[in-house]
């Protein structure tokens, strides 16, 4: 990929419910998996800073291009997307808060939201620019435009198929504390994991 159509998509922020992030899988549930019957671990289990549910649950987003939780995120681009149709947006879709750019002068526009729509039902979710006006002169500077997106399963709606790719995979790495990545898997869980994550429905998005 050259330079000018490069592409990033980060998590900004997950959003909580009552100021608490809801996992795809609950802690009791993962606990009973797991066969760990005291309180002390639980810390090490859910906290957002060392726990391997969130590290699962960011494991399997990343790889299956997913959002598991509700989270609002940012599309980064390099030059812009002259010569693309639309744009794909980590699935599933919820809305988009602006399309912001740099014109060929420098300037900072939010473009008008009616120079642009979405689908939420295509997976990935897309962006696409109205047939009036097609995407707008952008500066060829890297990072020069950029889409603010929310998107993600809302609080226990995550499907049973990803909820339970997120549990093998924590139990898996609560039972060995040292594989920190798919490779250090043996090959049937990792074989499992990635045939769970194809029938949820992992579809990899077009560079």
């Amino acid at each position: 990929m050259s330079e000018a159509n490069r592409i990033s998509d980060r998590l900004v922020e997950r959003l909580g419910e009552n100021g608490r992030i809801v996992w795809p899988v609950a802690l009791d549930q993962l606990k009973l998996h797991a066969q760990v019957h005291h309180d002390a671990d639980d810390g090490m289990l859910e906290s957002d800073e060392l726990g391997v549910l969130p590290a699962a649950t960011e494991f399997v987003e990343g790889r299956c291009d997913v959002a598991l939780t509700r989270q609002t995120r940012r599309l980064t681009l390099d030059g812009g997307p002259a010569g693309r149709r639309w744009l794909e947006l980590r699935w599933p879709l919820e809305s988009v808060e602006a399309v912001t750019y740099l014109t060929p002068s420098g300037d900072e526009v939010v473009a008008d939201a009616e120079t642009w729509r979405i689908d939420r039902n295509s997976h990935p979710g897309r962006l696409i620019p109205s047939l009036a006006t097609g995407w707008p002169a952008v500066s060829g500077e890297p990072a020069s435009f950029w889409v603010d997106y929310t998107t993600g399963y809302a609080p226990r709606k995550c499907t049973a198929l990803w909820s339970q790719a997120v549990l093998s995979l924590s139990t898996y790495w609560w039972n060995h504390r040292d594989a920190f990545a798919a490779r250090d898997m043996d090959k049937k869980q990792a074989n499992s994991l990635h045939r769970m994550c194809r029938t949820a429905g992992w579809v990899e998005r077009a560079r």
